[in-house]
């Protein structure tokens, strides 16, 4: 997993008391910059781990017709429309571009409901 670059960062420490009693005052502490494991937030991918990488090629590409998109992934895959199906989720869940995932999403969903149909 990557790591992130946790910038500096200076705050005020509170009044405290050492181990021996002697009672210190409040002081600004500044905090160095230093590297954190990127655990991402709840519900999102880290970002050192967003990458797509598809295990077959099937010649889609977003400004293709649907119907067009749809041959070329199923014949990709055999007629196995559950795999279809899962591999453009896949990519629809790792895009930043809105006309990708808006056709991903639409190929997934009709390759879905084709598995659900016949199985």
């Amino acid at each position: 997993m990557g790591k992130l670059k946790i910038p500096k960062k200076t705050y005020t420490r509170g009044p405290w008391t050492d181990r021996f009693g002697y009672k210190h005052g409040s002081r600004r502490v500044t905090r160095g910059s230093y590297l954190a494991p990127d655990k991402g937030t709840k519900g999102r991918t880290p970002r050192s781990q967003q990458w797509f990488s598809p295990g077959v090629h099937t010649g889609w590409e977003k400004g293709l017709p649907a119907a067009e998109r749809r041959e070329l992934v199923l014949d990709a895959f055999g007629g196995d429309y559950l795999t279809a199906a899962r591999s453009k989720q896949a990519l629809a869940n790792v895009t930043k571009d809105k006309e990708t995932k808006k056709a991903a999403q639409s190929d997934a969903s009709y390759f879905f409901r084709m598995y659900r149909k016949h199985g």
